[in-house]
């Protein structure tokens, strides 16, 4: 392709694209990287981060839409607990240790995937995304970014992008999806292994035992408070790095049913569960889950949460699950698989240069996945 007339441009919001000319950019059928799903991100109040996105066009016509967020973040936050723990330490005393602002490509949700608006081009990118490289490294100082990272490349894209990119880009370990493969001609139930189709039916049995019921609900307004609540619950269990604010959830009620749905434990009337799921094509995400932690164990709350989305894979004939890049013994002892993810770091500093260059193993861990292969294997 020629790189002739082609133009360069940041913005921080949507509103010059069209939802039509925005999903072109991206794969068919891309719920999570939607015109919408930017749109909920954008009008949402993330605390400490700036939205960024590169558009790129030849002749007016929308050729890549390159999504980026700027944060400052914690340099030691994949590391070892060990590591993590002390640097916790140390900026309790010094709050800013360890820590730079980051030019993020990609959205500041956990999809397992990548972000790079570039379908349209994918086959004739020659040259495109070294010029890509060069925007967001102008962009990236810019904003006083030390590194820019591209997050969440799958493995079947790593060659791709190594191929297209600088070679000042390294490729460093993320963390692992886990997937439930779906058997069209084989139940999740029939599948399990003896063992642990014995702990899944107990857990269920719980779940009956006490009344409990799941319905499978829209997201409205009407439900995102006791949603939230339940969400919240988790998020302050596991801290993440980027708490997600409840406006988020309700922009979510510009995505359409057909592609996004929550479904909800109730006992009473009371909301005990929820998972908020989203449907690409075969694939099923289960992108945010909640519980009441006075009930998770006596009603097996989140291994039943887990156990409805399967289900639901199963209903809409979804060829996998996809679980998220957390908890992944639990996951395991259900049958998951964990796939690949890997990130582009580019170095802007000579600091950061010198971190990723010479501490790569410790700042970006392989993770250690455990294998008890609950399922049998898929039928042929």
């Amino acid at each position: 392709m020629s790189l002739e007339n082609i133009t360069y441009s940041w913005s921080t919001s949507v509103e010059e694209l069209d939802p039509e000319q925005w999903n072109s950019c991206f794969e068919e059928g891309d719920v999570l990287n939607s015109y919408e799903m930017m749109q909920a991100l954008l009008s949402a109040s993330f605390e400490n981060i700036e939205f960024h996105i590169l558009f790129v066009k030849k002749n007016d016509i929308t050729l890549a839409i390159i999504p980026c967020y700027v944060q400052r973040t914690l340099i030691d936050i994949a590391a070892p607990q060990v590591v993590h723990s002390l640097c916790n330490k140390i900026r309790k005393l010094h709050h800013s240790f360890f820590t730079s602002k980051v030019l993020f490509v990609g959205i500041p949700i956990a999809i397992c995937k990548g972000s790079l608006g570039i379908s349209k081009v994918r086959e004739d990118s020659s040259g495109l995304l070294l010029k890509l490289s060069e925007q967001l490294e102008i962009k990236g100082k810019s904003l006083g970014a030390k590194s820019i990272v591209l997050k969440e490349i799958e493995d079947n894209d790593l060659e791709y992008i190594k191929s297209n990119l600088p070679p000042s880009w390294r490729y460093v370990s993320s963390h692992p999806t886990s997937i439930i493969n779906i058997d069209p001609k084989t139940s999740y139930k029939k599948r399990l292994r003896n063992r642990y189709r014995a702990v899944y039916k107990q857990r269920r049995g719980l779940f009956e035992k006490n009344e409990l019921i799941w319905e499978k609900v829209s997201v409205s307004s009407s439900n995102i408070d006791e949603i939230y609540r339940l969400f919240k619950e988790v998020e302050e269990n596991q801290r993440p790095l980027l708490p997600r604010p409840k406006d988020f959830f309700h922009n979510l009620v510009a995505l359409s049913e057909e592609d996004l749905f929550i479904i909800v434990a109730k006992k009473n009337g009371a909301c005990l569960a929820f998972g908020l799921l989203v449907i690409e094509n075969k694939s099923l995400f289960l992108i945010y889950i909640g519980f009441d932690y006075k009930h998770r164990d006596s009603y097996a709350l989140y291994y039943n949460t887990l156990y409805r989305a399967i289900d639901e894979a199963e209903r809409l004939q979804c060829s996998e699950l996809r679980l998220g890049q957390t908890s992944y013994k639990s996951k395991a002892l259900i049958g998951a698989s964990f796939r690949p993810l890997h990130l582009g770091v580019l170095p802007l500093s000579n600091g950061h240069r010198f971190m990723v260059s010479n501490f790569e193993e410790i700042l970006f861990p392989q993770t250690e996945l455990p294998n008890f292969r609950a399922l049998k294997e898929l039928v042929k």
